[in-house]
């Protein structure tokens, strides 16, 4: 009987780590925030190709910002912390994709764990004006697996960081931030 406890967990775990590494998977959760900003996409691409010197500075909230191999490119890994109402976020990232042209960008980084992305992009809609998307998806899909490990991880085990209410709060507030801080 043991054996097939052990077992059935083994399957389990290889399950739950096959879906974190899906880079196609869907999320339980997608937050996603939007404000015009007064700026140029090369003024604000600059901005966020400068994120080690401007990630703290940004929002109150922020408390550290790394760059751990290297640099922003795809491949790279960045850590930044955070304290929101007294929760804290730490999260180590690998960058997934940085996209940029004349008409705007995307920057996406999911954090190593497999359980969260955060995108921010940009889209031109007139010369010196831009909407800026700030998007944070988390946990699991909706598999049956994905189901009962969102359950453990956000109703369980990690129920302050899984506050979304508290996370969107946070998306809005930095957004505002940054369009100050670009508008200045």
């Amino acid at each position: 009987m043991k054996t097939k406890g052990f077992l059935l967990l083994l399957i389990l775990g290889y399950s739950f780590s096959v879906y974190a590494r899906n880079k196609e998977k869907n999320y339980m959760i997608v937050l996603k925030d939007s404000i015009e900003i007064e700026t140029s996409v090369e003024e604000l691409y600059d901005w966020f190709v400068h994120l080690e010197s401007n990630f703290v500075p940004w929002s109150e909230r922020h408390t550290k910002f790394e760059l751990l191999s290297g640099g922003l490119e795809p491949g790279d890994i960045i850590y930044f912390e955070q304290c929101v109402e007294g929760v804290w976020y730490k999260v180590k990232a690998e960058i997934i994709s940085r996209e940029v042209d004349r008409e705007g960008f995307s920057f996406t980084v999911e954090s190593t764990t497999g359980l969260a992305e955060i995108t921010f992009s940009a889209r031109a809609i007139s010369p010196g004006r831009l909407v800026f998307t700030h998007t944070e998806s988390f946990g699991y899909g909706e598999s049956y697996f994905g189901k009962i490990g969102n359950f453990l991880l956000f109703k369980v085990f990690f129920r302050k960081q899984g506050n979304w209410e508290l996370i969107m709060g946070d998306m809005k507030k930095d957004d505002a931030s940054l369009k100050r801080i670009l508008e200045g």
